[in-house]
């Protein structure tokens, strides 16, 4: 059996030059240790993939945004399904072309097919945009599109 602890990982990281804290460290020891045990191989391993190694060998990076790209790299690994129905809900709202002050976003981990549409109203500003943008909105199953696979299409 493969060992799934992290903590070598995570002094392999402080090599690097970086200082996780203790939340970092928590995320980042969840995500090398849900991968190592789903793909047979130990914490350092994973650390060792090619795209992991890249963002941990980037002089030019700065230290927060090197662990912000780790964290998300982590995240892609662990989560493929999820972090590409993200990515397509993402591109799908940003085609839509909402006005500055809309935010739409999917249910947690598109458990539902639910939308929370956030609209910062002035008064002086009126709603007609708005308006214009809720209708493009409701012409689409972002859901639906977002969590369409390869397979769907074929």
């Amino acid at each position: 059996m493969n060992d799934n602890n992290p903590e070598q990982a995570l002094r392999a990281i402080e090599s690097y030059g970086l200082r996780p804290g203790k939340n970092w460290k928590k995320i980042l020891g969840e995500l090398l240790s849900d991968i190592a045990g789903r793909d047979g191989m130990n914490c350092l391993e994973v650390l060792r993939l090619p795209e992991l190694t890249a963002i941990l060998e980037d002089s030019q990076e700065s230290t927060p945004k090197k662990m912000e790209k780790l964290k998300s790299a982590l995240s892609r690994i662990r989560y493929p399904r999820y972090s590409v129905a993200a990515d397509r809900f993402e591109k799908q709202v940003k085609d839509l072309s909402l006005p500055a002050n809309m935010k739409v976003t999917p249910a947690p981990y598109f458990e539902s097919k639910q939308l929370k549409i956030e609209i910062v109203y002035e008064h002086s500003n009126g709603l007609d945009d708005q308006i214009n943008a809720l209708k493009r909105l409701s012409g689409t199953d972002l859901i639906k599109e977002a969590l369409e696979t390869e397979e769907d299409n074929n």
